[in-house]
């Protein structure tokens, strides 16, 4: 598994990837389960899927940012 959507604890406190890093960490996971000629295109059924999964994961970010602060 990728760390690029978990969380970093730094000198300046707690951060979090932004949507973008989630979202290519998602296709990355999908595209080594499924061969790198899959279509990450966000207009592919495959796409909406990636695109729900990294939102999830960002909400679940952003609820433990709340938490950790």
């Amino acid at each position: 598994m990728l760390n690029s959507d978990a969380f970093q604890l730094g000198p300046d406190g707690v951060t979090m990837p932004d949507s973008s890093q989630v979202l290519a960490s998602v296709q990355d996971w999908w595209t080594a389960a499924l061969g790198d000629d899959l279509n990450t295109n966000p207009a592919t059924p495959q796409g909406q899927i990636m695109a729900s999964e990294a939102a999830a994961i960002q909400d679940k970010n952003s609820q433990l940012l709340y938490v950790a602060q």
